[in-house]
């Protein structure tokens, strides 16, 4: 393949019930059904055929037993396949952890399901036949699907003309025929439907120590990192964040392989806290840091390739992708901090849930959804789905609503388009870390204090709250402040010559 070849659909897959010729260079095989299974030859592909049942299982990706480090992807699906049997499929599935997708093949069903929080991505149409990829413009390669009423209603609403890092509910796309896998849910192929499988038990908030919270916390963080430090060489990214430093603390005795970066990019300058900072955190540690810039602008083919690997490619970070693929070490795994913020009461700060009581309080956490007709079509059938699940459990449905519509879309679409240089692990997207981390009093999630996270990160080596988190200094505000001028005014700028320049 041509240097730029192999970043065409990185790390992406296609099951399809037909054929296509458009994927040189990428594994096939065969999948019971009739289905033809096309992966990148980056992509984990792990199978496992039961002949005591004659069920067989499909891994795409990678998944993670933190109570088992050593259990590889197909000590994993054997495990899957024995709960299958005894009928303890749900629990053993929602423990677990990783990047994934997973087939499940049962005679004439097929059922699909993801990670906890869906970051490896499965969108899919019965538009002449069964079809599933990481995203749509795959799924185009071989069903007669592609932008028409949904993608018309979403570029030309407040929504899709106004925000940067715009994003989608959880199950739709931007091509009509198309939907997406909800995090949480499992796709019944045979019946058509989506069905919620978790949580199934109530939601406890306070009531358990803030200290004891995060010391289970902290060891379950820890234990992620070493189950997949079993398994790939891993990259740490260090800033002067709250989640960086929580990451950085649970590797900090373990950090021996562990390749550790700052990146600088968008404001970010040699001065800037998000450098410093990380470069007295590891010296301390005696670890070595490795610093690259990403902000040297993508040569074109790069940019071409980019927007093509998703429909919902965001170029203003393609610039940010582009410079992982020139420094990033490509044997290594990225290890991302993303998650965590579920924790932390995100829409509100005084830690009270949000008052919810229609479909219209909903959208309205995301600024101009409500302007796109198919999204307030999709989130009203949510609310009535999830509702019952809210009031029977506990959970509250701003909390549902950013696991499933916010980190399953914003952040899956993040590492979709990022799969173009690194694969992603994620020690967050953990069911029963996050569920524990709940537990703890919303007092002490919430800012400025951040209590439970900094008495997390207190339990690593080396001191590390002794540096500030997330200081800002007036050069760097200045330096943000700019740097968000500039891109309104590019982006508006090219509203005006180019009305259609639509990223997708």
């Amino acid at each position: 393949m041509e240097t730029y070849d192999i970043l065409a659909f990185r790390r992406q897959f296609l099951l399809t019930s037909g054929t296509t010729d458009e994927l040189p260079g990428w594994p096939v095989r065969s999948m019971p059904g009739g289905h033809t299974l096309y992966s990148h030859p980056e992509l984990g592909v792990t199978v496992h055929e039961d002949t005591k049942t004659g069920v067989t299982l499909l891994l795409l990706g990678y998944a993670i037993d933190r109570d088992r480090p050593k259990a590889t992807d197909a000590d994993i699906l054997a495990t899957l396949a024995a709960s299958r049997e005894d009928g303890k499929w749900w629990p053993t599935f929602s423990d677990l952890s990783g990047r994934f997708v997973l087939f499940v093949f049962d005679g004439d069903e097929i059922e699909v399901m993801h990670d906890p929080c869906g970051l490896r991505a499965a969108e899919y149409t019965f538009v002449d036949g069964f079809h599933v990829a990481s995203q749509s413009n795959l799924l185009a390669l071989v069903a007669p699907v592609g932008r028409g009423k949904r993608y018309r209603e979403y570029i030309g609403s407040r929504y899709g003309i106004n925000v940067r890092e715009d994003h989608l509910t959880a199950d739709t796309t931007l091509f009509d025929g198309v939907d997406r896998l909800v995090p949480n849910h499992v796709l019944k192929a045979a019946e058509r439907v989506q069905e919620r499988y978790w949580p199934v038990e109530p939601l406890t908030i306070g009531g358990t120590p803030t200290a004891e919270v995060a010391a289970e916390s902290f060891e379950m963080l820890r234990a992620q990192i070493a189950a997949a430090k079993e398994r790939f060489k891993l990259a740490l990214p260090v800033t002067a964040g709250q989640d960086s430093r929580s990451l950085l603390a649970a590797a900090s005795a373990q950090l021996d392989g562990i390749w550790t970066y700052t990146m600088l990019y968008r404001w970010l300058g040699d001065g800037s806290p998000d450098l410093t900072i990380p470069a007295s955190l590891l010296g301390r540690l005696e670890h070595e840091h490795h610093i690259f810039d990403a902000k040297t602008p993508p040569p074109a083919e790069f940019v071409k390739r980019y927007k093509e690997n998703s429909p919902m490619a965001h170029p203003n970070d393609a610039t940010i992708a582009y410079g992982l693929t020139r420094a990033f070490p490509s044997e290594f795994v990225g290890v991302k901090g993303n998650i965590a913020e579920l924790v932390r009461c995100y829409y509100n700060i005084d830690g009270l849930p949000l008052d919810i009581r229609s479909v219209t309080d909903i959208t309205r956490i995301i600024p101009h959804w409500d302007t796109v007709p198919f999204i307030m079509e999709s989130m009203q059938h949510w609310y009535d789905a999830t509702l019952p699940v809210s009031r029977e459990l506990g959970w509250d449905m701003d909390l549902l609503f950013h696991w499933e519509h916010q980190l399953g879309t914003w952040q899956a679409q993040s590492q979709l388009e990022w799969d173009i240089a690194q694969e992603a692990f994620t020690p967050y997207n953990d069911r029963r870390l996050l569920v524990r981390m709940l537990a703890a009093s919303p007092a002490d999630r919430i800012p400025p204090a951040h209590r439970l996270f900094r008495t997390m990160i207190s339990h690593g080596e080396g001191d590390l709250l002794r540096e500030p988190i997330n200081p800002v200094l007036k050069a760097e505000r200045a330096r943000r402040f700019f740097w968000r001028a500039r891109t309104r005014a590019m982006r508006d700028a090219r509203k005006v010559l180019t009305p259609s320049y639509s990223r997708r």
